[in-house]
């Protein structure tokens, strides 16, 4: 457990009291929203200062019965079909903002401004692209600045073929590692 004069814990509750920068990593994590479908860090609305910043979407699954002329004892009842919710969103980014929005109003009892959501959608491109040299740029920045000791070399850090395995499935361009 993580004490610290920043935080005030009770049941059921955590709250933040003060900004501290030397636990800011961790309030992230600790604040970060997720309910299975999209995964917000607790990052800044300015963007700066962070730990690491980051909105996580994972595909989720919707559940549809598989109707049998007989039950029989350990026969699946449902089956599970991922949603394409990459490409709901960025179809229509106003009605993802107005779901994420109606979600962290019931996590938090609080929502963002309009204004503040529609800015945020307009910066944010949801993709599957792991997007391998923001990961490169990310990592000789924290060498050249010291975080890092030696020179990173994150070759082979992604195994694409699953991903792609998927893509091709959906009949979606594969995703390329660049040289």
């Amino acid at each position: 457990m993580i004490q610290h004069p920043s935080f005030r814990v009770e049941p059921w509750a955590l709250h933040e009291t003060a900004l501290s920068m030397d636990v800011l990593a961790q309030t992230e994590s600790l604040f970060a929203l997720s309910n299975g479908h999209i995964g917000l860090r607790g990052n800044l609305d300015e963007g700066e200062p962070h730990g690491l910043p980051g909105s996580y979407l994972n595909g989720f699954f919707e559940l549809r019965p598989l109707p049998s002329a007989e039950s029989q004892f350990g026969a699946p009842e449902s089956s599970q079909t991922l949603i394409d919710v990459t490409n709901a969103i960025n179809a229509d980014k106003d009605a993802a903002a107005k779901i994420m929005n109606e979600e962290l109003k019931r996590e938090t009892g609080k929502s963002l401004k309009p204004e503040v959501l529609e800015n945020a959608m307009k910066r944010v491109e949801f993709t599957w692209d792991p997007i391998p040299s923001s990961l490169r740029e990310s990592a000789e920045d924290l060498h050249a600045v010291g975080f890092l000791r030696q020179t990173p070399n994150i070759t082979g850090i992604y195994q694409l073929d699953p991903l792609n395995q998927v893509l091709e499935g959906k009949h979606l361009p594969s995703v390329k590692l660049e040289e």
